[in-house]
């Protein structure tokens, strides 16, 4: 089953206003004198960092500001390319789920710093007015897909549950998913690792069939316990439809649990990268 669309492409003429040989190639902003280019199919864009904040004490909340009249913004579910200015090094770029949308020219990456991690280092130690580049965007979930199951069990561990806030956003806004039923288990070490905890939980507000689980492996308190496994996927049937992301590792034991719960893969969506 595809769950995504890839990006289209759309082609327009443009006049230009003056009579002069353009620098290179590409398409002229109709306010700047800069062009986006592209690279291997996806746009490569130059963005401001307008804040950097600490939500845990290993993930940042980076903001970001389209420079030169950027054309779109970043589609639910896409990732950004986020390249590496240090030519000599052996990662060149990463991509990263884009978190939230703030306004028509600015959206949010929520970034986990690995100690041996080259692009987390850089992005969380960018400071406000620094500027990076980009590429994206390279596909966006088609909600038509989410629509046909009226029961969604989302799965996410750590910074995994970047790609579905958006999409629980979606879910308690668009009129459309007022008859779906919609569970996150979101899996972390401790309750301070808990990410958009507050916000999830606004959302909750405005969703009545939303239903928000925390599992954690590393603190001892009231609600469930240790890794994924089958006995807290017991309610949920096997038709639903499953989303999952996060490490490698959760992700594997994830496909394991949702085989031996006898779920077929075509209702399974993995959100990698």
């Amino acid at each position: 089953k595809q769950w995504y669309q890839r990006r289209v492409a759309i082609t327009a003429g443009i006049h230009k206003q003056h009579e002069t040989m353009w620098p290179s190639e590409g398409t002229h902003s109709a306010n700047s004198n800069t062009i986006s280019e592209e690279s291997n199919n996806l746009v490569l864009f130059e963005v401001l960092c307008t804040e950097n904040i600490e939500v845990t004490h290993d993930t940042r909340l980076l903001t970001f500001r389209f420079l030169h009249d950027f054309y779109a913004l970043p589609p639910m579910g896409s990732h950004v390319f986020v390249l590496n200015p240090d030519k000599k090094s052996v990662v060149d770029k990463k991509p990263y789920t884009v978190y939230n949308i703030v306004d028509h020219s600015s959206f949010q990456l929520l970034v986990k710093k690995y100690k041996d991690g080259v692009m987390s280092t850089y992005l969380c130690s960018l400071q406000p007015n620094q500027t990076t580049r980009m590429q994206g965007f390279d596909h966006f979930i088609d909600l038509n897909v989410l629509h046909k199951n009226r029961n969604i069990v989302i799965l996410a561990a750590g910074t995994g549950i970047t790609p579905f806030y958006r999409m629980v956003n979606e879910f308690s806004t668009n009129k459309h998913f007022n008859d779906h039923s919609c569970s996150l288990i979101f899996y972390n070490k401790t309750q301070s690792d808990i990410l958009a905890k507050e916000k999830l939980e606004d959302l909750q507000l405005h969703m009545q069939k939303l239903e928000i689980i925390h599992v954690l492996s590393q603190e001892n308190w009231v609600g469930l316990t240790g890794h994924i496994e089958l006995s807290h996927l017991k309610k949920y049937s096997p038709e639903s439809l499953y989303l999952i992301c996060g490490p490698k590792m959760f992700m594997k034991k994830s496909l394991e649990v949702l085989s031996n719960k006898g779920v077929q893969s075509s209702n399974i969506i993995e959100f990698n990268g």
